[in-house]
């Protein structure tokens, strides 16, 4: 980030090293922050592999995630990344794995909306960008 710009790093988020992501806090225009967290999830494997450790990691993501907007108040949230849920429906909010749907709780548990609206990989929309605030994109 240029030095130009009022940065914070959010170390309090990151609890876990398996979550691969990025907290920062970005000062804008009239004393309004813009928290930004730039993420990997990697893929999943196939239905019934490592189904355990799958639901583990993806409920340490969601930690993460309920972490990181936790305290924002009246400040954006933009959350980037490739976060590789490709059972998502984003038009109608919908999935048929238990790990999908847990996801898109979280999204609606804290008022996040995913503004991305075309396919990012092979007919599936993988890439997001979630944010509390869609006129910042």
């Amino acid at each position: 980030v240029q030095n130009t710009y009022s940065v914070k790093d959010i170390q309090n988020v990151k609890m876990d090293s398996r979550v691969e992501s990025v907290w920062l806090d970005i000062k804008s225009t009239h004393d309004l922050w813009v928290r930004v967290a730039l993420y990997y999830r990697p893929p999943c494997p196939p239905d019934g592999e490592n189904t355990e450790y799958l639901k583990m990691l993806n409920n340490k993501y969601i930690e993460e995630i309920n972490r990181g907007v936790n305290g924002i108040g009246k400040n954006i949230l933009l959350m980037l990344g490739d976060f590789n849920y490709p059972n998502i429906d984003w038009e109608l909010l919908d999935t048929n794995d238990e790990v999908s749907q847990s996801f898109i709780k979280c999204v609606q548990d804290n008022f996040l909306e995913q503004v991305i609206d075309e396919n990012t990989h092979g007919g599936k929309c993988l890439d997001l960008v979630l944010t509390n605030y869609k006129k910042a994109i």
